[in-house]
């Protein structure tokens, strides 16, 4: 079990993300990443794109995901020294392109975690 963000436990999966287009008679290939673990939230960006969480098992970074355009680019979850940050149950603020998301910091040391809300995005 792995801590994805949110405060909830959930299965490891992994490395890898799939995303399919269904044009109506069967689906084709639109990008395959193998190198993060990703959660299932998904979230629309408010054009045509969406946006979900990544991690990095190597680096230990949680990340916001963007895909548009066919490309994915990351932000790193925002945090404070000591904690590793984490961020899940995406939700796009409605007439608008931003994302309210829950969070947490997990101390890298002795300590509790804390939780958080986070705004990405104007």
């Amino acid at each position: 079990m792995h801590n994805l963000g949110g405060g909830r436990s959930r299965h490891v999966t992994p490395p890898g993300l799939w995303l399919l287009h269904w044009n109506g008679s069967g689906w084709t290939k639109v990008l395959h990443d193998g190198t993060h673990n990703y959660s299932p939230d998904l979230a629309s960006d408010g054009n045509s794109g969406l946006w979900l969480t990544g991690f990095n098992s190597t680096t230990l970074a949680y990340s916001f995901v963007h895909f548009a355009g066919g490309l994915l680019t990351r932000t790193a979850v925002p945090g404070q020294a000591g904690f590793v940050a984490s961020a899940g149950d995406l939700t796009l603020i409605p007439g608008t392109t931003s994302l309210w998301a829950l969070g947490s910091l997990t101390p890298t040391g002795p300590g509790s975690t804390e939780s958080d809300i986070l705004k990405f995005g104007s």
